[in-house]
């Protein structure tokens, strides 16, 4: 090996290693701030810029919104500390990128320019940060956990008249959210006697305490509402199952089958 080359590959070795370095203090910050959740989609190249407009922000804040961390932990997070959160987990991914080409990029310059020694002696690093890479990736998917969804539909219920509704669902769940084929009231219960017992309520007199009212959500044609924050929610049959007793008013102003789509997360089977 020529004293160049060796300069060369020492150079890039020892920004290589400054770089692993400043990651691993920037990823310690990340988890610290619980900031590692924030963006919660893989974005390989589109990810490179931030939101750069309002909208986009709100885009990726309601992104967060659907996920447990936010529901269970964060639920009165605001905009602006939502973008504090979000700022670590971006540059932690950006650095990560930056790594990726600091090996990949002069690896294959040194292994054209100087043969396959080059891959097979420094091809193991690149295959350890990879592997950092997939580790990473799955420890944010495994936060995120597996959004579940169930529906219903509510078959010609007339305007203003009310029909209820049963979603097979878990246990125990964390409500992210709801949309319906048509406008609705929807009213979701812990067991079918509470569902029974609340019919008469109007829509303008709130659930008594304890009544067995989970949610009540209205809705619009075709809209996906986000329920902020997350419900936990749980079934209370004398022998528990995975119903979520439900009541649907319809405010569309014509007789319609209403579907419900509920999306949650299952916290009990």
């Amino acid at each position: 090996m020529n004293n160049n080359l060796n300069y060369q590959l020492k150079i890039w070795l020892l920004v290589l290693l400054s770089l692993i370095i400043l990651i691993i203090l920037i990823g310690g910050l990340t988890r610290l701030t619980d900031s590692g959740l924030s963006i919660t989609t893989w974005e390989l190249f589109v990810g490179l810029l931030p939101p750069l407009t309002n909208e986009k922000w709100i885009e990726y804040f309601n992104l967060y919104k659907m996920i447990p961390e936010y529901s269970e932990q964060n639920f009165n997070m605001t905009l602006s500390e939502f973008k504090v959160i979000f700022w670590w987990e971006w540059a932690h991914r950006q650095l990560g990128r930056l790594i990726g080409l600091t090996i990949l990029l002069p690896l294959i310059y040194f292994t054209i320019k100087n043969g396959l020694w080059v891959l097979k002696k420094y091809g193991i690093i690149l295959f350890l940060i990879c592997l950092q890479g997939f580790f990473g990736w799955y420890m944010v998917s495994s936060g995120l956990i597996d959004r579940t969804t169930g529906s219903a539909t509510a078959n010609g219920v007339g305007v203003g008249a009310s029909a209820d509704i049963t979603i097979n669902a878990a246990k125990a769940f964390s409500l992210l959210k709801i949309q319906t084929s048509h406008a609705a009231w929807v009213t979701l219960y812990t067991d079918s006697a509470s569902r029974t017992a609340d019919a008469s309520r109007t829509e303008t007199t709130d659930p008594l305490p304890g009544s067995g009212v989970l949610a009540e959500i209205i809705t619009s044609d075709g809209a996906t509402q986000i329920i902020t924050p997350g419900t936990i929610g749980w079934n209370n049959d004398p022998t528990p199952s995975t119903n979520i007793y439900a009541k649907v008013v319809n405010k569309s102003g014509s007789t319609a089958n209403i579907a419900v789509t509920l999306t949650y997360v299952q916290l009990e089977v």
